[in-house]
């Protein structure tokens, strides 16, 4: 039985304290430990990409301009609405990466 429900391997790990290569093992929708050749009933490629775990992109384009002109416009409103019912949703995320 696999020790994980959920494994992320190979990225570039990034954390507060360092940056490394590592595979992430998740169980109940949580990063439980980060190592080597971790084992879990899904494998997710990581390889190329930067993996935070536990960091969230809580970013927002206030004004994102168009490349053919025009803008999409947020306001802080708008913005935090979004947040919040991503927020809301979360566990559908986590379903959905569990299958």
């Amino acid at each position: 039985m696999p020790d994980f429900d959920l494994v992320v391997r190979g990225g570039t790990v990034v954390t507060a304290a360092d940056t490394f290569r590592a595979d992430i093992g998740i169980r109940d929708g949580r990063v439980v430990t980060i190592g080597e050749g971790l084992d879990g009933a899904r494998k997710l490629d990581a390889d190329g990409l930067l993996v935070l775990p536990g960091g969230v992109d809580t970013h927002c384009h206030i004004e994102q301009l168009r490349a053919g002109g025009g803008t999409d416009e947020e306001s802080f409103s708008t913005g935090s609405t979004a947040c919040l019912r991503a927020h809301h949703h979360r566990h559908h995320v986590r379903r959905a990466i569990q299958r």
